[in-house]
This record gives C-alpha cells, structure tokens and sequence, in this order.
C-alpha cells in the first residue's frame, strides 16, 4: 500500500483533456488545412526517434 501507480490514474486524466476539446479549438483546426496536420506527424516522430536515439545507450548499460 505505500506504492501508488501512477500509470493507473494517467488514462482518466487524458480522457478528461480529450473531452474538453472545445469547438472554437476544432474551427481553429479546420481553418488551418492539412498542413498543420503533416507538421504535427513531423514534430511526433521527430520526438520518437530522438528519444530512441537519446535513450537506447542507456538502456544498453
């Protein structure tokens, strides 16, 4: 009992955000075109693969 998941609460929590996604922040979305979707897939996979490059010498240890 002194252990608490943290990891157990953090899909609730995100729920949550997803649900409060306002429609004056979908309009925004729309009015913005395709290009801020290619832009978000870039800057989630630049994310991705610098975080693997960073962290795999010290998962190698």
């Amino acid at each position: 009992m002194n252990k608490v998941n943290f990891l157990a609460i953090l899909p609730p929590v995100l729920a949550c955000a997803g649900v409060a996604i306002s429609s004056s922040e979908v309009q925004t979305f729309t009015q913005s075109g395709w290009k801020i979707a290619i832009v978000a897939m870039l800057v989630f996979t630049g994310t991705f693969v610098g975080s693997a490059l960073i962290g795999e010498p010290f998962l190698n240890v």
